[in-house]
């Protein structure tokens, strides 16, 4: 049996594959559960807000409670969007993208049965 030149690179053993896919996983759904929670938290602060507003009689009280309503978005927005995109950078960094993108770059040695019988 022919030996090709260059030896393919072992990338990873099984386990440590698929325990980078594990963390993969993980890391996965905590994001997904980070962006549901954030759903959840703008669609009720979003129904409280429709209900106060419903039973405001005065303008300026109206105004007031969209004023201390639009702060608190703001606020929650820019601690969401800041813990979201932490998330979602750790999620890129992923001890399992290195492995990937190192096979991706090296070529794959292939030997044709018709070059392996002509070296023996």
């Amino acid at each position: 049996m022919a030996h090709s030149p260059r030896p393919t690179p072992d990338l990873m053993q099984a386990d440590a594959f698929f325990e980078g896919c594990n963390r993969l996983a993980e890391q996965v759904e905590t994001f997904n559960k980070a962006i549901l929670g954030s759903l959840r938290e703008a669609s009720d602060s979003g129904w409280d807000f429709v209900a106060r507003l419903s039973r405001c009689r005065d303008p300026l009280e109206a105004g007031h409670l969209c004023e201390e309503w639009l702060e608190a978005q703001r606020a929650r927005t820019l601690s969401e969007g800041r813990r979201l995109s932490e998330l979602m950078f750790a999620l890129c960094d992923s001890s399992l993208a290195a492995p990937v993108a190192r096979a991706a770059r090296e070529p794959a040695v292939v030997e044709r049965p018709g070059r392996a019988a002509a070296a023996e």
